[in-house]
């Protein structure tokens, strides 16, 4: 494989990884109103990555995720 595609496709991995970072949190502070600084500090590392900024809203379906994800925990 040569570099570039390699490094594009690091690059690609880290910026989903960041993003799904940010839903997971945002989905939790949703849930239980916790602090923001997190969240807005995964959204400026994102922003720095990509170049530009994206308006983050939390899944509106976050109620079911989290008590389907309750119940495969049980």
């Amino acid at each position: 494989m040569p570099i570039d595609k390699y490094l594009y496709l690091r690059k690609a991995a880290e910026v989903e990884e960041i993003v799904s970072r940010i839903q997971i949190i945002s989905d939790i502070n949703a849930a239980f109103s916790g602090n923001n600084d997190r969240l807005v500090d995964l959204q400026k590392i994102y922003t720095e990555i990509i170049g530009y900024d994206v308006n983050w809203k939390s899944d509106y379906n976050w109620e079911d995720k989290l008590k389907h994800y309750a119940s495969v925990q049980k």
